[in-house]
């Protein structure tokens, strides 16, 4: 899988997509910084923090048949469209 089979998405087009509605009042509870994360990961592990992205923020994916594609949000992660 490459990035060109993964379409990044808002948090409103993702609401929109995949509930029908895009109600506004409806907002993520946990927000992470993943350069952040990793950096402290780091510290805590005595990594460093590109060790630490190769081990903890590497993302494999199947490739999807019949050019099928991966949409990505950060806080829902990856799916696919039915």
């Amino acid at each position: 899988c490459n990035n060109k089979d993964i379409i990044f998405t808002e948090w409103s087009e993702f609401i929109a997509a995949s509930s029908g509605n895009s109600n506004n009042s409806v907002r993520p509870w946990l927000e992470n910084d993943l350069s952040e994360t990793l950096a402290e990961l780091a510290g805590e592990k005595e990594m460093t923090v590109e060790n630490v992205a190769f081990r903890y923020g590497t993302v494999e994916l199947d490739v999807l048949n019949n050019g099928g594609r991966y949409y990505f949000h950060p806080n829902f992660g990856f799916w696919t469209k039915q």
